[in-house]
């Protein structure tokens, strides 16, 4: 227990050093209306998953705190959920820093006119918007970007501008758990997924809400009532397989902490889906 405590202390101590060695100066416009940024959090994602485009630095400016793990999900829809609920306003840049010819990717997450409009994303290479000056040193990511986009209305996406410089420790991804095989097969997380695949064949919208979150239960609950749930149904029942097919197409289960993402091969391509643990059950995020 004491070894414990003195392990709890010391990641504390590590956690509260790191936050003070970051620096962040920033300007960030939404629709002309300033929204301080006062977070920076970079993270070494590894991609073990192989959902994206390889290991990159993740790096997000925020308004509030953000937890590491928010920036784990191969496919990062949940700071999108993060950002319609009103807990997230700022910019997320990714690039590999050891690409020959530097590139930034950038999403920015403003509020938009509705839940199936994607939040705003723009590109930089080369020199444009201060690429070139996003240097990592002893583990530190320095740097400066800038840009702006006049919104689109039509699409229901506002204007914005940002101007920002700091410096931030990098972080390491949480080291990931493998399980391939019949061995994925039998863990909780699977047998969860399978019981959730066989309750939207049904269209059991009960069972398909006590088994996902709240955030993703709203969602599907928004998507009813934009589309029908005649619709809704029909489009579900083409997504759902039997275990036996999934189990033929399953590459791989990935363990990250309290979360986990299934890979599976989908017609010449490849399609995941991610569960959180929820006191000692496992949910669909």
């Amino acid at each position: 227990m004491i070894k414990y405590a003195v392990t709890l202390l010391a990641c504390a101590l590590l956690t509260l050093a790191s936050a003070e060695e970051a620096k962040l100066k920033a300007t960030f416009t939404v629709n002309g209306k300033d929204i301080p940024l006062k977070h920076v959090l970079v993270l070494d994602f590894d991609d073990a998953e192989e959902m994206g485009d390889g290991p990159q630095l993740r790096i997000l400016f925020s308004d509030k705190e953000i937890a590491p793990a928010e920036l784990e999900s191969p496919i990062l829809f949940n700071l999108d959920t993060l950002c319609r609920e009103g807990k997230l306003l700022g910019i997320l840049l990714r690039f590999d820093p050891k690409a020959e010819t530097p590139e930034v990717t950038g999403t920015v997450y403003v509020p938009v006119d509705s839940p199936q409009t994607s939040m705003p994303f723009f590109s930089h290479s080369g020199g444009a918007g201060g690429v070139d000056s996003l240097k990592v040193e002893k583990g530190v990511l320095s740097g400066a970007i800038d840009g702006s986009d006049e919104g689109n209305a039509d699409f229901g996406t506002p204007a914005f501008a940002y101007e920002i410089s700091f410096s931030a420790p990098v972080q390491k991804s949480t080291p990931v758990t493998v399980l391939q095989g019949k061995e994925a097969m039998a863990t909780e997380q699977m047998k969860t997924y399978l019981k959730f695949e066989e309750a939207m064949g049904k269209g059991d919208l009960d069972t398909i809400r006590k088994m996902t979150s709240e955030e993703k239960a709203k969602q599907m609950d928004d998507f009813i009532a934009q589309v029908g749930k005649e619709q809704f149904m029909a489009m579900t029942k083409q997504m759902v397989s039997d275990p036996a097919t999934r189990e033929k197409a399953l590459r791989g289960l990935h363990i990250r902490g309290d979360n986990t993402t299934i890979v599976f091969n989908d017609e010449g391509g490849k399609m995941s889906v991610n569960l959180k643990k929820k006191g000692n059950a496992w949910i669909m995020d």
